[in-house]
């Protein structure tokens, strides 16, 4: 299948996309006894299109949005979330970080320069790996840490990554059970098979996941729909919280690519064209971040072992 044929099959209905998560959205936050939602707003599109859905399906006054800046974040992202958190009425509460990476040693190594610096660090650093090792350093991550050269650089830099977004989980759930609130994620399916993700931090563990069935292209179709403003659409995806990492740096490849094999390996279609000489490497991420989606449980050799799960 070529690329207009899957960009084609891949194409949503995003009013009735919007429709289905509304349901499915007031349905299970009755069915949890919560009468409130809070979620995590970044400054980039997943969590802008989380907010929008949130003020579709309950008052502005029963919702609540942390924004949880860092240092080694952009500030104007910080901007954009309080925009549009003041943009649809939603209360928001900001929570700086800082102090508490601090407090864990989380810091970057070269503290004492600006973000451009330590952002070309960063690309450096990440373009020296790849070429030591043969392969992107978000492969050798989802490998998990071995004896290579720079290891000790590379898992000391992701466990601070991870610390970020772990410490971000703890209050959203703080707030939540604080307010009888149910926990909104912004994840979405191209992350979750590509182990772009932290295992246990913000973009894992929620409550519900509204946008988990859809690829990044198509939160983009949802967030055009949804009349997001378009700082939202047209800024690079990033985590924000490496200097210097964009989602497509990271991953090395466009999203319209990446979806499109994703799309083609889940449903069984071979890719054709250029798309063709990038699929063994989104099947070796899809293959290595199983682990990811799942806690593993040992046999124990009683009856109805749970196994994967």
């Amino acid at each position: 299948m070529d690329r207009d044929q899957l960009e084609q099959a891949m194409h949503i209905s995003p009013a009735e996309v919007a429709k289905q998560l509304d349901r499915g959205m007031l349905d299970y936050l009755k069915s949890m006894n919560r009468d409130r939602l809070v979620f995590g707003l970044s400054g980039g599109v997943d969590s802008a299109v989380v907010a929008k859905l949130c003020a579709r399906i309950v008052p502005n006054d029963k919702i609540m949005a942390l924004i949880m800046p860092d240092k080694e974040g952009r500030a104007g992202n910080t901007r954009d979330a309080v925009d549009l958190a003041r943009e649809l009425g939603i209360p928001y509460k900001v929570i700086p970080l800082d102090r508490y990476l601090e407090q864990a040693n989380v810091r970057f190594p070269v503290p004492f320069v600006g973000y451009s610096v330590k952002s070309w660090l960063v690309r450096r650093f990440y373009r020296k790996m790849k070429k030591r090792t043969g392969e992107t350093p978000l492969q050798t991550i989802l490998k998990g840490g071995g004896d290579y050269r720079f290891s000790r650089y590379l898992n000391k830099g992701i466990a601070n990554y991870r610390f970020k977004h772990r410490l971000r989980l703890t209050f959203l759930y703080q707030a939540a059970e604080e307010t009888n609130a149910m926990v909104v994620g912004a994840a979405n399916r191209t992350e979750y098979l590509t182990g772009f993700f932290v295992k246990f931090g913000i973009d894992h563990h929620a409550d519900i996941m509204p946008l988990l069935n859809l690829y990044k292209v198509q939160v983009y179709e949802l967030a055009s729909w949804l009349e997001l403003p378009g700082k939202f659409i047209d800024k690079p995806p990033s985590p924000d919280m490496i200097p210097g990492i964009t989602d497509e740096f990271a991953l090395e490849l466009h999203y319209e690519e990446l979806d499109m094999l994703l799309y083609a390996l889940e449903n069984g279609i071979t890719p054709e064209g250029s798309l063709a000489a990038h699929k063994d490497y989104v099947q070796s991420l899809m293959d290595h971040s199983t682990r990811m989606r799942r806690v593993h449980v040992p046999d124990a050799g009683v009856s109805h072992p749970l196994g994967d799960l």
